[in-house]
Parts: structure tokens; C-alpha cells; sequence
């Protein structure tokens, strides 16, 4: 499925990185966008909650 969603938005807007946000102690999304290889460019903090926010980023391909 993540996968399939991924080929979907490269398609759809092939000039644009792939973002995922998770909670930090979501554990098995970490696992699954590094596996998919996203790459943690941000943490941050929301209002009132506990755990910080993750953004993960696949960049877009580049265009040769």
C-alpha cells in the first residue's frame, strides 16, 4: 500500500519530495519509512503533546 502511494504522488507530481509526518513512538512508521528510504529532515514539538512530531522526506528524482 505504501508503496502503491508513493508511485501514485511521483506520478501525479513527479517536481515534489514525498513527505510522511508521524509521532515519534510510532515505532513501526519509523521502521517503514526508512525501509521505503525516507530521510528525518525535521522534529518538532506540537502544542501539548508529549511526543514531538517526525517529518520524513523521499526528494523527488531527479530529471536528466
Amino acid at each position: 500500500m505504501a508503496r502503491a502511494a508513493i508511485t501514485w504522488a511521483r506520478w501525479h507530481r513527479p517536481d515534489r519530495p514525498v513527505v510522511i509526518t508521524t509521532d515519534a513512538d510510532n515505532a513501526r512508521s519509523v521502521r517503514l519509512a526508512e525501509k521505503l528510504g525516507f530521510t528525518l529532515v525535521d522534529r518538532r514539538r506540537l502544542d501539548g503533546r508529549r511526543e514531538p512530531e517526525l517529518e520524513f522526506r523521499l526528494a523527488a528524482p531527479h530529471r536528466g
